[in-house]
């Protein structure tokens, strides 16, 4: 990966998600980016056995889990379960809201506390 890539990783993950190193001690295995299509972007965080795998396709972010325990398993999936449900409504462009960077950013930082009580517990 070249420096111009790593520099625009690295200020996404500091933007939105320092906290997951810096507060809850996961440390970043991988990072991708691809410019060329929309700044699609894949980062891998890794504490003990979970990791968490955060996407952006088509200007959504997804969140993905995964441990040996619960397999892999989305942000979203894993918090219905935990009684926290969202409305998310289909745009003009046919994506979904609530998926945007800052929301996400803000509501994994929210809810990664009972996220990861839940891992642990299966």
């Amino acid at each position: 990966m070249n420096n111009q890539v790593t520099d625009e990783v690295d200020k996404i993950i500091n933007q939105y998600f320092d906290y997951l190193t810096t507060e809850y001690g996961f440390l970043v295995i991988s990072k991708e980016f691809f410019p060329e299509i929309f700044g699609n972007f894949i980062i891998r965080l890794e504490k003990s056995n979970v990791r968490i795998t955060i996407s952006r396709d088509r200007g959504q972010v997804f969140i993905d889990f995964f441990s040996p325990q619960l397999g892999e398993k989305d942000k979203e999936s894993i918090l219905v379960e935990q009684g926290i449900h969202r409305e998310r409504f289909p745009t003009k462009s046919g994506l979904w809201t609530g998926y945007e960077i800052d929301k996400q950013s803000i509501d994994l930082k929210q809810h990664l506390k009972l996220i990861l009580e839940y891992i642990e517990g299966k």
